[in-house]
């Protein structure tokens, strides 16, 4: 479907005015609802991290002798939370004698030990969303994080009467895909929480949690009562909790305790970016990138990175920028450049701009740059915001990177690329390596096909004078060569046009 969109956009007539990527009707709602969303969560914030203790009782509807008997236990609720995680601590039972549960959430993962002497399990990925939009309930805060990490989502509505009190309502689909609705009062506090749903067995049913009586610690609001009810599959719970103790700032690492870190050897590691590096000097670098199929050159500075190719989107180069971090001694990224304006070479240039990079191209697409970093991100995560003053340089037709061995040359081949009005090809004259994006594919097995677009840059090279050695393509890598001789890719060429040429007599 992707290859016959592209043939459809190639064949297609250009518009006459420029698309708007959001001509949306109820962004003005959405961004209204985010507004006070954030608001409300610098309300509840405090520093950094929370530790609050909350304890009271847990009465469990369900399995009893008659119809609405309730089974009344003491309870504790031990909850830590930042912005990387939480932990929710329940001790259910007489003060000696309690069950113990623990629910740990940390970067989308979900951690669940059902008793205390029991091991860590991982919730499954089917599983995990339930229990982190769960745990998002207990505290202010964290409901409030939940709705603006579904942004695009968020709706406000019309104010709702609770008691004498109007409350502000703003409804999002939270982590497991139900609608969850915050109602905030006048003073911007969290006063209510409400998820609808329709039940098999109880038909209209609506979780809830109620908080009040507030106090200040450390200047956020935090609420000394909190009630909870909850309906699950065979019986209905209510918690009815008062607090204990509160405190902002740092909280420990939501982490497996100490003697239990074998549950899940994995835990709190987040998974590195599929990279494959493809050592071709002392400085230089090719890097096949599983995530976008695509390959881009890394070049070594003394003091910082050269990156040619900017692939696919903000996640894609938002986990090269963390991989490249860590693999080059917390080398920023100071140039990067890129063939063409198509995304699988330049979409995820925002994100790197972001970090304070500077982005270098024709300047025939110095517009296209300028419109792709200004981009509205209020929906947030995976957008991110581009820098407010970007640093970009541009050039005509041909420029130079000085970079030791790893020298390179950017030459625009523009229209003889018979692809985008202008192309980029990089040639490092140190190691003959030419490096293009997608003009050619040479696959792994079968022969190689002349096009157009190959055509097109043997004759920019041919005319240039530069005899590379190798061609290295950015994209695609699956069931592609990492490179190919340049005489094969001139002897394909020069053999199409010798069938083209008029027999003679």
């Amino acid at each position: 479907m992707v290859f016959l969109a592209c043939v459809i956009a190639c064949l297609a007539q250009v518009p006459a005015a420029p698309i708007n990527y959001c001509d949306s009707v109820v962004i003005s709602q959405t961004r209204a609802a985010l507004a006070d969303l954030k608001t409300s969560l610098q309300v509840h914030q405090g520093k950094s991290g929370i530790t609050a203790v909350y304890q009271g009782t847990v009465s469990i509807e369900g399995h009893m002798m008659h119809p609405g008997d309730l089974r009344t236990v003491p309870v504790r609720l031990e909850l830590t939370a930042d912005a990387d995680g939480m932990s929710v601590r329940e001790i259910s039972g007489p003060d000696g004698k309690g069950a113990v549960e623990t629910t740990l959430i940390n970067r989308g993962r979900v951690a669940e030990q059902s008793a205390q002497a029991a091991p860590f399990k991982e919730t499954p990925p089917d599983n995990a969303p339930k229990a982190a939009a769960d745990a998002a309930g207990w505290l202010p805060a964290t409901i409030l994080q939940a709705a603006l990490d579904a942004a695009p989502s968020c709706r406000p509505g019309a104010a709702v009467d609770d008691h004498g009190q109007a409350l502000s309502p703003v409804t999002f689909t939270d982590a497991a895909g139900g609608t969850c609705t915050v109602l905030m009062d006048a003073q911007h506090r969290v006063a209510r929480i409400e998820s609808l749903s329709a039940h098999a067995r109880l038909g209209d049913v609506c979780n809830w949690t109620q908080f009040g009586n507030w106090d200040q610690v450390d200047g956020a609001a935090v609420p000394r009562e909190l009630s909870r009810f909850i309906v699950a599959s065979a019986a209905t719970i209510r918690y009815d909790l008062s607090l204990v103790s509160c405190k902002f700032g740092s909280v420990p690492e939501v982490t497996l305790p100490e003697n239990r870190q074998t549950d899940i050897p994995t835990w709190g590691q987040t998974p590195a970016p599929e990279l494959e590096y493809i050592q071709l000097s002392p400085t230089l670098w090719s890097v096949e990138v599983a995530a976008s199929n695509s390959r881009i050159m890394v070049i070594e500075r003394e003091k910082d990175l050269v990156l040619l190719g900017a692939p696919d989107d903000d996640t894609v180069c938002g986990s090269l920028i963390t991989a490249f971090k860590a693999r080059f001694a917390d080398k920023p990224i100071g140039l990067v450049s890129f063939s063409h304006h198509h995304p699988s070479p330049s979409g995820g240039l925002r994100a790197l701009a972001a970090t304070g990079a500077t982005i270098l191209a024709p300047a025939a697409l110095e517009p296209h740059i300028r419109g792709l970093l200004s981009r509205s991100t209020s929906l947030g995560s995976p957008a991110v915001a581009g820098p407010a003053n970007p640093s970009i340089k541009t050039f005509e037709h041909e420029t130079t990177i000085e970079a030791g061995d790893a020298t390179v040359r950017l030459i625009d081949i523009a229209e003889k690329s018979a692809h985008a009005f202008s192309y980029v090809v990089f040639y490092f004259p140190e190691q003959g390596i030419l490096v293009e994006d997608d003009l050619g594919f040479f696959p792994t097995e079968g022969a190689a096909r002349v096009s157009p677009r190959l055509i097109g840059l043997v004759d920019a090279i041919e005319t240039l004078h530069i005899e590379p050695k190798h061609v290295i393509q950015g994209w695609p890598v699956r069931n592609a060569r990492r490179d190919v001789d340049w005489s094969v890719v001139a002897d394909l060429v020069h053999a199409e046009r010798d069938k083209k040429k008029p027999a003679r007599n």
